[in-house]
């Protein structure tokens, strides 16, 4: 008998739980920040990463000044400040070196740990994705040039 009524409470409780959190309406705060891509270029890509060692997730954006080329030319480093907002980007032209590839489901860029120091470095995918770039992070949201054929 006691085991029913347990069993009575518990199937009861579940049921008002289950009503309040049907009516229940998630609310989120929309937070706008620049790019950093230029005004005749647009976002193409974007990473996330703590590139500056402070354990807050910074973002790294591409921008492509033609997407119909598929290749971005520049990429801004959004440094995180850990309450859901970003400092100035950092902006880095790559444009002088060879055209970086996008295509849809294959990035043209990538955050790896590649020489294994603990800082997040960048690898860029080269033109006609024969080839990768490598621009060694710095630990504060910059990088070093890039290095080709890696």
């Amino acid at each position: 008998m006691r085991l029913l009524a347990w069993l009575s409470s518990l199937l009861s409780a579940a049921f008002l739980l289950h009503a309040q959190s049907s009516s229940f309406q998630p609310s989120f705060q929309l937070t706008q920040f620049p790019t950093g891509c230029p005004s005749n270029a647009a976002p193409v890509q974007v990473l996330t990463g703590d590139f500056n060692g402070d354990h807050i997730t910074d973002l790294v954006i591409a921008c492509g000044a033609n997407p119909a080329a598929f290749s971005i030319d520049q990429f801004s480093v959004l440094l995180g400040k850990g309450d859901g907002t970003f400092q100035a980007p950092i902006v880095t032209s790559i444009a002088s070196t060879p055209v970086h590839i996008y295509t849809s489901g294959l990035p043209a860029l990538t955050a790896a740990d590649v020489n294994g120091d603990g800082v997040p470095d960048l690898v860029l995918m080269s033109e006609a994705g024969t080839g990768f770039e490598v621009m060694f992070g710095k630990g504060d949201g910059t990088f070093l040039s890039p290095l080709p054929d890696f």
